[in-house]
């Protein structure tokens, strides 16, 4: 992870002062997910991104809730809930259920 930081600030740093920029980042997950606690994503207001939170499933609402954020300038918390059910001869239902909490934070 820290080779994936040191990436993300090299990204950032020429152009913390032109761009509005957003981090997101997880602080929690719940059951199985593509990436845990401590990942981290940043946005640009040119809609740019840099890193990847869930393996490209919650990219582009996450990218929403980061323009969002850049508008407001006040920091938002997301949970995002995923259940899936599976049907077989042998088990009437098995249900697995992972949730995955993000915060952004606006860097300017």
């Amino acid at each position: 992870m820290n080779n994936h930081l040191v990436q993300l600030l090299k990204k950032w740093h020429p152009e913390r002062d032109t761009r509005l920029w957003v981090l997101a980042t997880v602080y929690k997950t719940i059951g199985p997910s593509y990436r845990k606690a401590g990942a981290m994503m940043l946005f640009n207001d040119l809609g740019q991104h840099y890193g990847l939170l869930s393996g490209g499933c919650l990219e582009a609402d996450i990218q929403r809730q980061a323009a969002r954020v850049m508008r407001s300038k006040r920091s938002l918390t997301v949970c995002y809930v995923m259940k899936t059910i599976s049907l077989s001869n042998w088990v009437s239902a098995v249900a697995a259920q992972c949730a995955f909490y993000c915060n952004l934070s606006s860097l300017n």
